[in-house]
C-alpha cells in the first residue's frame, strides 16, 4: 500500500519506518525542512534504539517497502496513496489543553488534497487529542476543504499509538492495546491491512479512542507514585519495599486485574476507610506528605457529592433507591455511601416535606435501618416491585433483582440512575430513561 506519514517526529519516524519494512511505500511530510534534508542523509531528529539501523537499511533500498520524505505535501503523489497517518504535534498550552493549531493546519492541507481526487481515501489521526476532536473540529475541517462527506467520501479513524520510548519498534509490532475508533468498515480493512501488528483490532466509538490514551498513561502515572508512597512509607517504617512489593505484586485476583477498575459508585463498608484513614495517621506520624494517598478519601467523598447533586436536579418527589448496603450481597451498611447520600438528602428541608425517599433493601437491612434516628423519615420496604411503581426517579444501587422485578424495571416510565452495581439486560440499557451514573 501507498501511505502518508504527516509529521516526522517521534511517532512519526517510528511509524514510517516499520511501515517501510514491512512492505509498504510511505511518504513522509515535515515542515521542518532540516528534519527532512537530516533523514534523506541517514540521520534522525531522535534517538530509539535500533532506529537509526533500520533507516540506514531503507535508504539502501534493503526494506520491502520504500521511503521518501518532502517538506510540502506533492498532489499528484497524494493521489495515488490509499492513506493518511497524521502524527503532528499536540503540545501543551499553558491551560494544561492540547495545542491543535499543527493538527488543524494539516487536516486542512489533507481536505484540500481530498478535493482534488475522486479515489476513496483514509485520514487516521495519531496525535493524542481530547475526547470529540475528531468529530467536533477535525471532521468538519476535512468536509469543509475537501467538499466531501466522511464516511461517504472518505474515511475517518482515530487510531491511538501505544510506543514506549527506548522499546517503540517492538511495540509496534507487539502493541499493549490495537483500538481504532471509525465508522466505517473500509477505514477497518485499512488499518489492518496497514498494521500487521501481533495484536487483535478493538473497533470502538472515536471519542473511547481518544479518551484511551489519557486513561491509559493517568493510570500508570497513578501506580508510579501509588509504589513511591508506599515505599517511602515503608522505609520510614524499617520495612522491606521490594518484599513487600512482590508479596502485593503476587496478587492476581485483586491487586494485578481487572478488579475494582470498573466506573461505578463510591466504596464504602467496614475495611477501605478504616485503613485509609490509618494508613494517613501512618504518613501523618512520620511527617510524611502522601497527596495521591490522602486523597483517594476525599476523591470518594466528591463522587458521593456528584450523586447528590444529580439527584437534587430532578424534579420529582418520589424516589427510590434499590439497596442501602455498602455493596451487593450483605446486610453491611457500615459507611455505605448510598446512606450518606441518603443523610445528606434528608438534612435539606425540601426533601424532609416535599419529597418521599423510599429505600428496598432485605428484612435485615431494614431492620437495622428502623433503629437509626437520621433515617427515621425514610420509607422502607422488602417488595423491589413496589417501589418500582411507586417511584418516579430509581437509584440502582446494591440491591440484586428478581427476573420479575427486572421485568417491572423494564416497563418504569421514570428516569434511572444506574451505579452500575449489576449487568442489566440491553432491553433496560437501551431505554431512553437510562443512565449510567458515571
Amino acid at each position: 500500500m501507498k501511505v502518508n506519514i504527516f509529521g516526522l517526529g517521534y511517532v512519526g519516524n517510528v511509524v514510517a519506518l516499520k511501515l517501510v519494512e514491512v512492505g509498504h511505500d510511505v511518504t513522509g511530510i515535515e515542515l521542518v525542512s532540516r528534519k527532512v534534508k537530516d533523514l534523506k542523509q541517514g540521520r534522525l531528529s531522535i534517538f530509539e534504539p535500533g532506529l537509526e539501523e533500520l533507516l540506514l537499511s531503507t535508504l539502501k533500498k534493503k526494506t520491502r517497502g520504500k521511503l521518501s520524505a518532502v517538506s510540502k505535501l506533492d498532489l499528484e503523489d497524494f493521489k495515488k496513496s490509499d492513506g493518511s497517518i497524521v502524527c503532528v504535534g499536540t503540545p501543551s498550552l499553558s491551560s494544561g489543553e492540547v495545542d491543535l493549531n499543527q493538527l488543524a493546519a494539516t487536516l486542512k492541507t489533507i481536505g484540500q488534497a481530498l478535493s482534488k481526487t475522486s479515489r476513496w481515501h483514509d485520514v487516521i489521526i495519531r496525535s493524542t487529542v481530547a475526547p470529540g476532536t475528531t468529530q467536533e473540529i477535525l471532521i468538519p475541517i476535512l468536509e469543509a476543504e475537501s467538499g466531501k462527506k466522511a464516511g461517504e467520501d472518505f474515511g475517518v479513524g482515530f487510531y491511538p499509538e501505544f510506543l514506549r520510548e527506548g522499546i517503540a519498534l517492538k511495540d509496534f509490532s507487539f502493541p499493549s492495546l490495537n483500538v481504532l475508533g471509525c465508522d466505517s468498515p473500509r477505514t477497518v480493512k485499512f488499518i489492518q491491512k496497514t498494521f500487521p501488528v501481533n495484536k487483535k483490532l478493538r473497533r470502538v466509538a472515536i471519542r473511547t479512542a481518544e479518551m484511551i490514551k489519557y486513561a491509559n498513561n493517568s493510570f500508570h502515572a497513578l501506580k508510579v507514585s501509588f509504589a513511591n508512597e508506599i515505599g517511602t512509607l515503608c522505609k520510614s517504617y524499617n520495612v522491606d519495599s521490594e518484599e513487600l512489593a512482590d508479596v502485593f505484586l503476587s496478587d492476581t485476583a485483586l491487586n494485578v486485574s481487572s478488579y475494582y477498575l470498573r466506573p461505578g459508585f463510591a466504596f464504602g463498608g467496614s475495611c477501605f476507610p478504616k485503613e485509609l484513614r490509618a494508613i494517613s495517621s501512618l504518613f501523618l506520624r512520620k511527617g510524611i506528605k502522601a497527596p495521591l494517598i490522602n486523597g483517594i478519601a476525599l476523591s470518594n467523598d466528591e463522587h458521593i457529592s456528584r450523586l447528590i447533586s444529580v439527584i437534587q436536579a430532578q424534579q420529582v418527589s418520589k424516589i427510590g433507591f434499590l439497596g442501602a448496603t455498602f455493596k451487593p450481597d450483605t446486610d453491611d451498611v457500615r459507611e455505605s455511601p448510598l446512606l450518606k447520600v441518603l443523610a445528606s438528602l434528608l438534612k435539606i428541608s425540601s426533601y424532609q416535606k416535599a419529597k418521599v425517599l423510599t429505600v428496598c433493601d432485605s428484612a435485615f437491612v431494614v431492620k437495622k435501618l428502623k433503629k437509626d434516628k437520621t433515617f427515621q423519615s425514610l420509607k422502607l420496604c422488602t417488595n423491589p416491585s413496589a417501589l418500582i411503581k411507586g417511584s418516579q426517579l430509581l437509584i440502582l444501587g446494591p440491591y440484586r433483582l428478581s427476573a420479575k422485578a427486572l421485568q417491572g424495571l423494564a416497563a418504569f416510565k421514570g428516569r434511572i440512575i444506574d451505579l452500575k452495581y449489576f449487568s442489566l439486560p440491553k432491553e433496560i440499557k437501551n431505554k431512553q430513561n437510562y443512565n449510567t451514573f458515571c
